[in-house]
Parts: C-alpha cells; structure tokens; sequence
C-alpha cells in the first residue's frame, strides 16, 4: 500500500508553477492571496500493509482557534526565515526523511514546484510539532497533493501527505480538543457520504447572499459509538487524494447527516 501511494503521487499532475503564476498576476492586481501547508497524515493501525492497515489522523479543532469543532490536518501559514531554513537545511542534509523514497521523488520534480514542495513541507511540519508535538523525524514523507485553491478565503493550500512512526506520539492541546482516526476503508463506504446542511448568518450570509448552504460531507463514525463531520476543505484533500492514489469518486449528493449554524461566534 505503501509504495502505491508513493508512485501515485509521484506522478500526480500537482499545478504549484499555475499557482504561483496566479498568486503574483493577482499581486499585481491589489489582490492578495495567501499560501498554506499542510500535513495529510497516516498512520498504520494494523501490522499489514493492507488498506485496511491505515487511517488519516484528523484534528478536531477547539474552541479557542478559528472554526472550532472543524475536522483538520495540522497546517497553517509559512513563517518565511524558519521555513525557508528548515526546507533548505534540515530537510535535504538532517532529517531521516531526506532518505524517503517519497522525497526523492520530490526531487525530480521541476525547480519550481521541488522548491514549493520542500517550502511548504517544511511549514507543515512546523506546525505539526506546534499543534501535535508531532516530531518531524517521525514522519515519513510519501508525496504531495495538487494545490487547492480556497477562492472564498483568497488562500492556496499546497498538502503534503506523511505517514507517521509506529513509536510517535500525537498530542492534543490549546488548538486541538481531540484526535480523531478515520480508516482507509471508511472512505469507500458509499452510506458515510451526505450533505451537511449550513445555516448562515452575519458576513457569512453577505457572502454566499443566502440564508444557508448545503454542502458534501462525509460521516466519521467513532468506536465509541459518536461521529463527527468532515467537511469543506480537509474534505477536499482527502477526497483529491483518493482520486489521485485510487482513481476513486465519492457519491454526489446523499442525506443530509447533519445541520449546523456556520461559526456563529464569528458571523
């Protein structure tokens, strides 16, 4: 499973040169728009290397950052100086995962997008161990997703998708109230697919010019018994990601699993 999600990705149509060629012609044009990674993480449940062997490691976000109760991958905006000295530095010449089959690959990529790659990894990783205290050198780089472009949010999100160490440990803290596993298989279960039903007030209804929004979703479902709701852009990188490794297509449409007021607080 492993060296599958590798090769795909490896050769993964990813558009960073398109990106950054829109970033500065809307520069150009007053418009600024913003610049993100994140961490996709896996991490093997299982002793196989079987799909049922591994699940995403999602954060549920908590009630003191922005979107709390949101599902999400560690992430957020570069800082420019540590960034850059770990995606220049630390990456290629220290850590183990400059010896990933995932980063090598990285590295036959054109200058352009090897650079942003590397740029935005480095970002990730950063905010990993700043969310999760999630060690870098525990991760093991596999590849990097296409760019997703949140128009609404004038921001670029480049993912990278990294699978953790069986030893390492995830924490939770001020921006996490919990971590949430979803396995593999859970993905192709056409019945956890729907629609999350939102209403809008505030900025939000100026911004969409409507009372509410229905939009995909997908139905985590808990051991325990609970779920929580994936959706919006996590959903996105997942959904690219199956598309990418397992030419997969959720189900359009579907039940509505749950309705909610969209950040009430922040409207």
């Amino acid at each position: 499973m492993k060296d599958l999600i590798i090769n795909r990705l490896a050769r993964a149509e990813l558009g960073y040169g398109q990106e950054k060629a829109f970033i500065c012609g809307q520069g150009q044009n007053g418009i600024l728009w913003k610049e993100a990674g994140v961490l996709a993480l896996l991490r093997r449940t299982g002793s196989g290397d079987e799909l049922k062997s591994y699940a995403f490691v999602l954060n549920k976000r908590s009630a003191h950052v922005p979107q709390p109760g949101d599902l999400c991958f560690p992430g957020g905006h570069p800082h420019p100086w540590a960034d850059r000295f770990m995606a220049s530095v630390l990456l290629p010449l220290v850590l183990p995962l400059r010896k990933n089959p995932g980063f090598r690959e990285a590295a036959r990529r054109d200058p352009v997008t090897r650079n942003a790659i590397r740029f935005f990894l480095a970002n990730a990783l950063r905010e990993s161990w700043e969310e999760m205290r999630l060690s870098p050198s525990k991760v093991e780089f596999l590849g990097a997703l296409p760019a997703h472009r949140m128009a609404t949010r004038t921001r670029i999100i480049y993912p990278a998708v990294g699978l953790i160490s069986p030893d390492a440990a995830v924490r939770t803290g001020r921006e996490i109230e919990k971590n949430v596993l979803l396995p593999l298989p859970e993905l192709f279960r056409p019945e956890n697919y729907g629609t999350y039903s939102l209403a809008l007030t505030g900025k939000f209804a100026a911004a969409f010019g409507a009372s509410s929004v229905d939009v995909p979703c997908f139905l985590v479902r808990e051991p325990n018994g609970g779920s929580e709701i994936l959706w919006g852009a996590t959903l996105k990188i997942i959904m690219e990601f199956l598309s990418v490794v397992f030419d997969f297509t959720p189900p359009a449409g579907g039940p509505v699993r749950a309705n909610a007021v969209l950040y009430p607080a922040s409207a």
